[in-house]
């Protein structure tokens, strides 16, 4: 249509072709007066048909983008302790971008729809401490409350439907065992999600998969069917995020540049790179995110020096750990007197 608006601008070449038809004799002066006035009302006309057309359209097309660009956070949680951490995260990585952004906090409580009791006053004890954390870091949150049956498909339902882009889930020592997250970060582990009967139900029925044996069953699945990528919060006390390493240990990892490139635009955060996979050497797509990072403020960026080794001191210094799964798991591999002592740490499945 814009480009139909334009074509209808005759203007100073239609008064060419009108005087010189008007001077052959070809036009009558009376078809020259209504040549120019229509050369000259069409002309005229075009700022605001263009105006017009922008208006009626640019809206729905502006809708349609933002909808899309949206980025939407779920975070599933149990333990509103857990719950307001994952929510700090959460804010790290959209603070300055809320408009653009959205944060979801789903509480689902196992059990069946037809035994509600206390619902409402379990919704108000989960929620009333996560609000008051979305005051206190100018986070909006949506709360989302309910009975499930079986909380991990519901969770991965609820994510996959959506239109999400990241999944934040919760794990910490626990009084459960069995747990293969919980032995490999060596602690007694828990899955703060969800009831012990619920996991063993989950993992008296599904078949393990070769390749995840950092996760149980339960936490494995969600991983395994999310569309988006998943991250497994494992609390060390975590209060604020001032300092984050990341460790890069798998030619995989090409992914974590993002989750870098988002932290570094939207929070004070100083990170450090430990590059030990070699991804700045092989990896474009890595290196555009590491150029981005540096772009928002190169002081807040380190690359560390692989000719200089790293120890569980250099972990301590910071907040967070942010890792993939496989490089947690070579981590481990190479270093398992550093799991117990390491900081918060922020697992993530892309």
């Amino acid at each position: 249509m814009i480009l139909g608006a334009l074509m209808n601008t005759r203007g100073l070449m239609q008064l060419v072709v009108v005087n010189i038809g008007l001077d052959l004799g070809i036009l009558s002066p009376e078809i020259f007066a209504m040549m120019v006035v229509m050369a000259l009302v069409t002309t005229f006309m075009t700022g605001p048909l263009l105006n017009l057309i922008d208006k009626v359209f640019k809206d729905k097309t502006v809708e349609k983008e933002s909808s899309a660009e949206l980025y939407k956070i779920l975070i599933s949680f149990d333990d509103s302790r857990i719950g307001e951490k994952l929510l700090l995260i959460a804010n790290s990585f959209v603070r300055k971008t809320q408009n653009s952004s959205q944060v979801n906090m789903v509480h689902l409580s196992p059990g069946n729809n037809l035994y509600q009791h206390d619902m409402e006053e379990e919704e108000e004890d989960k929620f009333e401490p996560i609000l008051r954390k979305s005051e206190e870091l100018n986070q909006p949150v949506t709360p989302i409350f309910e009975v499930a049956s079986n909380p991990y498909s519901r969770t991965v339902k609820i994510v996959n439907n959506g239109n999400y882009k990241l999944l934040l889930l919760g794990a910490q020592d626990s009084i459960y065992e069995g747990n293969l997250l919980g032995q490999f970060l060596g602690l007694s582990n828990r899955i703060l999600h969800y009831p012990s009967r619920i996991i063993s139900w989950i993992t008296r029925n599904r078949k393990s998969s070769s390749g995840s044996s950092l996760l149980d069953q339960g936490l494995r699945s969600v991983v395994m069917k999310s569309d988006v990528p998943v991250g497994i919060f494992i609390d060390k006390g975590l209060k604020e995020i001032r300092n984050v390493l990341v460790p890069v240990l798998d030619e995989n990892d090409v992914f974590i540049g993002t989750f870098m490139e988002r932290l570094a635009k939207n929070s004070y955060v100083r990170i450090t790179l430990w590059d030990a996979a070699g991804l700045m050497d092989s990896s474009m797509d890595f290196v555009k995110s590491i150029r981005e990072i540096k772009g928002v403020n190169p002081y807040l960026f380190q690359l560390w020096n692989n000719n200089i080794a790293i120890d569980k001191d250099i972990f301590n210094k910071h907040d967070l750990i942010l890792v993939s799964l496989k490089s947690w798991k070579k981590l481990k591999e190479k270093h398992p007197s550093w799991i117990r002592t390491i900081p918060s740490t922020l697992l993530l499945n892309d």
